[in-house]
């Protein structure tokens, strides 16, 4: 590999497009001689003469035509980097790709990218809608820079930023004997058909965690992949389903009642999941950093 400096090559450049080693210097702000002197080490590392110099004027050699052209190439793609880079320092430009859980996407993420859209106008957020383990999948091979979902059970490959506590309640048909309860037990409902979703998504794992607790069975009656089924389901009477605080607040219950479960046994801590030892771009770490302070003023209101 040959070993050049990039004044050197800008150098060179300078000479070249100016025609002058004086008003090349004058250019960069450096001395004549150090200028001379530049490029001189530079036809001495390449191994060629890259301008023919005479006491009146300085032309190009043949290898000094080609060298300039592919100088003021990269030297042009270099700058552009060197301001995008500035520019993304800055937040003045950035792209990133957030993953999170279906409930949580539809829930709190929309309002919370556009107040950082209001912040950071030149700062982009796209949203990948997925259950939870594409979305650790994601974080897992850098595709998202994060996702905004339930604490991982696979520790020690993520760390994970507490944002909110979301609780799950049961969602009941209001004539069934449970349904005008003002809370129910998780032993309560064992014996009843239970709808969930399956073991790809957060919520299961979260349902399934609850039960183990209380030392209680789970097998589903009947799974599906999107809160809107399992609802319709529950009020079409095919059983009991459980649903985050933050789908319900949105949802229209019509033949149903979303009950709380007593002790609040069924509670979801909703954070930030990032890849373990994995430095965040400025625009990642700007969103990570909003994000926290959003819920912990909501929490503190």
């Amino acid at each position: 590999m040959i070993n050049y400096s990039l004044p050197q090559l800008s150098t060179f450049l300078a000479v070249a497009e100016t025609r002058s080693f004086r008003l090349a210097a004058e250019r960069l702000a450096v001395s004549q001689p150090a200028a001379s002197e530049r490029v001189r080490q530079l036809e001495e590392r390449l191994g060629v003469r890259l301008l023919h110099r005479t006491t009146r004027s300085v032309t190009l050699t043949p290898e000094g035509e080609r060298l300039a052209q592919a100088a003021a190439r990269a030297l042009a793609d270099l700058g552009d980097l060197a301001e995008e880079l500035r520019d993304q320092a800055t937040l003045q430009r950035g792209r990133i790709l957030v993953a999170a859980m279906p409930s949580v996407a539809a829930g709190v993420l929309p309002s919370a990218m556009a107040a950082f859209r209001e912040r950071f106008p030149g700062v982009r957020v796209d949203l990948l809608d997925t259950p939870l383990g594409r979305a650790l999948d994601a974080v897992s091979s850098g595709e998202a820079v994060m996702a905004v979902a339930s604490r991982p059970t696979r520790r020690k490959a993520f760390d994970f930023a507490p944002l909110f506590e979301d609780p799950c309640l049961a969602v009941i048909r209001r004539d069934h004997r449970l349904g005008k309860r003002r809370e129910v037990r998780l032993d309560e409902l064992v014996a009843e058909p239970l709808l969930c979703s399956p073991k790809t998504a957060g919520l299961r794992d979260t349902v399934e965690t609850a039960f183990a607790r209380e030392r209680l069975s789970f097998v589903p009656a009947h799974e599906a992949t999107t809160m809107d089924t399992l609802i319709a389901l529950a009020e079409a009477g095919f059983g009991i389903t459980f649903a985050p605080g933050i789908v319900l607040n949105r949802a229209s219950l019509k033949r149903c009642r979303a009950v709380p479960i007593a002790g609040g046994a069924m509670t979801r801590e909703i954070g930030i999941v990032t890849a373990h030892g994995r430095s965040p771009s400025p625009a990642a770490a700007a969103f990570r950093d909003f994000l926290k302070q959003r819920f912990a003023a909501r929490g503190a209101a």
